[in-house]
């Protein structure tokens, strides 16, 4: 019988070599070394067998893993514990929407900018607003009448613009005892029914907006730090535009307002004399006060969204 080297000593008859590598023992189908090594297998030749066999190797016999080396366990690669955990520290790939997801995302952002850039402004055309800024602006004693009857003609022409009551025929009486005279003439009513149409159409796309923020919303409920980022970029970049647009407004109102009209308005029906009774109800004044409000309303009501998705990306 030969006796075999093992890290510089001699290993004996019914001795065996100590692991190196240790069972894990919190691994599934792997067990320590079971006992001694046979004798027999301790030979370079076994005369009796008549065959020879390997030197005796320290570690596991016999013992591997479905699908890996011995010693390893599936879960390893992936930074998990051999019973299951994350390990400390483990680096886990980042989560990546869907597809209807990144659509999902998308329609957030527009109709989110859609509804900030509208909701202000439309929300103007109320008889309230309107009528403390025509007292402001001395519309009664442009039109030679009272604050009751401007705001009664007013509050017809709103109807007018959102529902489209009775055509803008709305009358003015010029003495307490004669009869109302139409206030607006055929060029100014077709104006007012351009205005209409825009407003109205507007409206609508402020509803669907806001719908499809809803419906945005409740289909990336489970993923909020997206949604956060969402409103932050929206809402900011709509905040920014408007300061800028309100800025051109304040500095060169004339012609901001003349662009604006040739934008909505390319029919080129909104120049009137200065003795127009709708630049009268609806003076310069009036409309440069109203465009900052709105301004103001956008940049506020964005700077709420904003804050709304800091706090959800920070969550």
């Amino acid at each position: 019988m030969v006796e075999v080297r093992a890290g510089g000593g001699r290993l004996q008859p019914g001795e065996h070599l100590s692991a190196t590598d240790p069972a894990d023992r919190d691994a599934p189908n792997q067990h320590p070394d079971p006992g001694h090594i046979p004798a027999h297998h301790q030979c370079l030749h076994d005369p009796a067998r008549g065959r020879r066999v390997r030197p005796a190797e320290a570690g596991l016999h016999g013992c591997r893993l479905r699908g890996g080396a011995a010693g390893r366990h599936r879960g390893r690669g992936r930074g998990l514990h051999p019973g299951g955990h994350a390990l400390a520290g483990a680096v886990r790939r980042p989560h990546v929407l869907s597809r209807p997801s990144t659509i999902g995302a998308t329609l957030l952002a527009i109709a989110l900018a859609v509804a900030l850039v509208l909701a202000g402004p439309l929300l103007l055309f109320n008889p309230w607003f309107v009528s403390f800024e025509q007292a402001r602006n001395d519309v009664p004693a442009r039109l030679a009448t009272t604050q009751a009857e401007v705001d009664r003609v007013t509050g017809a022409i709103l109807c007018d613009l959102l529902l489209g009551c009775d055509d803008f025929a709305e009358g003015l009486p010029r003495s307490p005892s004669s009869a109302s005279q139409p206030l607006l003439t055929d060029a100014e009513r077709s104006h007012m029914r351009d205005v209409a149409h825009l407003v109205r159409l507007l409206w609508l796309a402020l509803l669907v907006a806001v719908a499809l923020v809803v419906a945005a919303l409740a289909f990336l409920r489970r993923h909020p730090r997206r949604i956060g980022a969402i409103l932050l970029w929206t809402s900011g970049g709509v905040a920014v535009a408007a300061i800028v647009v309100g800025a051109f407004f304040a500095v060169a109102f004339d012609l901001a307002f003349l662009l604006f009209h040739r934008l909505f308005f390319p029919q080129g029906n909104f120049l009137f004399a200065a003795d127009s009774n709708l630049l009268r109800l609806f003076p310069e004044g009036f409309w440069f006060e109203s465009a900052l409000v709105a301004g103001l309303l956008i940049v506020v009501s964005a700077l709420a969204v904003t804050l709304a998705g800091w706090r959800l990306l920070r969550s």
